[in-house]
Order: structure tokens, then C-alpha cells, then sequence
């Protein structure tokens, strides 16, 4: 199976399926239809930065296509990287309980990590019940550079204050002399319900599966030959996320939500939980905004804050 899957890797694959879904969309993009725009910009304490752009064509009654944009900044005393995003995808509704969907992203950062990734879901809405079902597949390849040894990867010594996975003494895992190719495969299981008119209750959980022991990059192999910036962005992979989430519409537009998220890392095996409110309100006959404010701890590393202001146009 992976030699089957491995060689859309390859960038003339990734965007030969990128221009025959625009060669298919043009045609429909054109057509009658409803837009929709989203945008969004949040921040972390401790200097992260991130925006995104979205979108939507609304084809007929019963599909859709979006595009989107991403750009997340870390800037601090002791790191600044930047990693950029672009995603194509869309959806169709079978029938009234039914849709489909899939999507691609390609994200990463130039010379050091670079992420291809495709997903697909299948949905099933019984009455006030939603069940999804969301495989994907991801292709990572980490750059071999300057060592993780000091600020912007430059050698010196470590930062004091990077938070790199630990360096694991005596690994017998894989040498890291070249590029480390990694290729996960997840599984998400995604469950809503109706709680009478005003109340929704969300959980979610995904499971990573991993080619190779994703740890190995918490060795001193992996310290020793990338660089600090591919150590840190790679500390995003997961072995499992588990979610929950309750909503409360309180009129017509307006809705406040609560949702909790639970982490671990596939290289350090370090735990992550995250808590987070929001609240949606109409601004305008033809915007929508939502707030959000939370709060993060992993393991070994304490608490931060994070906020984010998010904006949708109907135009």
C-alpha cells in the first residue's frame, strides 16, 4: 500500500491534481452562484501569529468548492520562522441526509519542512444526529540543515527557552544524515448532536498512523542534523486529538461555544490540552464575526494564552 500512495509526492503530481481540479471548477466558478469570504487573524502568547483567507463558490443547492490561503508566523527572542499554506477542495450533498467532501493542502516552510496532504469525508445526518467519517493521508518531508543549535537554526547552542522534544540518550533510531520522509495516514470520527433548538454537543477524535517512529526525530540524530526550525514545526504531529465542543444559540444569529482539545505528541509523547470560548454575533446585513479567546498547556512547558478574531462576507 505505501508503494502504491508514495508517489504523489512527486510535485508534478501534487500540481497536476491541483490544475485539474481548477481546469474542472472554472467552467462552474463562472456560473450563477453565492460567494462566501472568510478571513481570519489570531494570536498566541509568546509571539505566534496567524492569518488565512478562504473562498467558497456555492454551486446550485448542493455543492461547493473553496480555496484558501495560510500564513502562521513565530517571532520571538529566540526563533522567527514563518510557514505559508494553500488548499483546494469542495463538497456535495448526496441526498438530505448525505454529502461528501474532500480536500488538499499543501504547507510547510521553504527549506526546512514542506506537507502534502489529502482528505476525504463522508457525512450522515439522521435527524438531530451527525456522524462523519474523515480518513487522510499526509506526505512530510523534514530537510536535513543547519543543526537545532541555536537561534534560527544557526548553530551556537541551544536556546534556552525553544521548547525542542528532549533528546532521547542511546536511540537506536534512524540516522538522519539525509531528508526525513515521513508518511502518515489518520482516521477521524466526528459526532454531533441536536440538544432541542438552542443546544449543540460536538466530539471528535483522530488517529495517526506513522511509516516511521516519528520519536526518532526527538533523538540526538534528529537534533543533530535538521534544523531548529524543522524540530519545532514538527512537534505538530500527532499520535491521537480528541475533542469536545457545546453550543449555545441564544436568538437566531447569535451563538457561544466552548470547546475543549486534547493532544499528543507522536515525537515526544507529550500531552497538550487546550480550552477555548467563542462567540459569533451578525456585524452588518452582510458580515458575520466571531471572537475566541483560550488557553493552552503541554507538558513541561506551562500555560498560554492565545485569542482570535474571525470574519465572514456574503456578498
Amino acid at each position: 500500500m505505501m508503494d502504491e500512495i508514495a508517489p504523489i509526492r512527486q510535485p508534478m503530481h501534487r500540481w497536476a491534481l491541483a490544475l485539474l481540479f481548477l481546469i474542472i471548477s472554472t467552467p462552474q466558478i463562472l456560473q450563477a452562484g453565492d460567494w462566501a469570504v472568510d478571513t481570519s487573524l489570531g494570536i498566541s502568547e509568546g509571539g505566534t501569529w496567524r492569518s488565512h483567507l478562504l473562498v467558497e463558490r456555492l454551486l446550485g443547492e448542493s455543492s461547493h468548492i473553496y480555496t484558501g490561503l495560510g500564513q502562521t508566523r513565530v517571532d520571538s527572542d529566540d526563533l522567527a520562522l514563518d510557514t505559508r499554506s494553500l488548499s483546494l477542495g469542495g463538497g456535495h450533498r448526496l441526498n438530505e441526509n448525505v454529502s461528501l467532501g474532500s480536500w488538499y493542502e499543501r504547507w510547510g516552510r521553504s527549506g526546512d519542512i514542506s506537507s502534502d496532504s489529502l482528505n476525504g469525508r463522508l457525512s450522515w445526518r439522521p435527524g438531530p444526529y451527525r456522524l462523519s467519517l474523515v480518513p487522510g493521508f499526509r506526505w512530510v518531508t523534514l530537510h536535513a540543515g543547519a543543526p537545532a543549535a541555536g537561534p534560527n537554526g544557526q548553530g551556537g547552542g541551544p536556546p534556552d527557552h525553544v521548547d525542542l522534544p528532549p533528546v532521547r540518550e542511546g536511540s537506536d533510531g534512524e540516522e538522519l544524515a539525509e531528508d526525513f520522509d515521513l508518511l502518515s495516514r489518520s482516521l477521524g470520527l466526528r459526532f454531533g448532536r441536536e440538544l432541542g433548538e438552542d443546544w449543540r454537543l460536538r466530539v471528535s477524535a483522530t488517529w495517526y498512523d506513522y511509516d516511521k517512529d516519528a520519536a526518532t526525530l526527538a533523538t540526538r540524530e534528529g537534533v543533530e542534523n535538521l534544523s531548529l526550525s524543522a524540530l519545532t514545526l514538527a512537534q505538530g504531529f500527532s499520535e491521537h486529538r480528541y475533542g469536545l465542543g457545546v453550543s449555545w444559540s441564544f436568538d437566531e444569529w447569535r451563538e457561544l461555544g466552548l470547546d475543549l482539545g486534547r493532544d499528543k505528541s507522536a515525537v515526544d509523547g507529550l500531552y497538550s490540552d487546550t480550552l477555548s470560548l467563542r462567540y459569533l454575533t451578525p456585524v452588518g446585513r452582510q458580515w458575520d464575526m466571531e471572537l475566541e479567546l483560550g488557553a493552552a498547556r503541554t507538558e513541561g512547558f506551562g500555560r498560554s494564552w492565545f485569542s482570535g478574531v474571525h470574519l465572514s462576507w456574503y456578498p
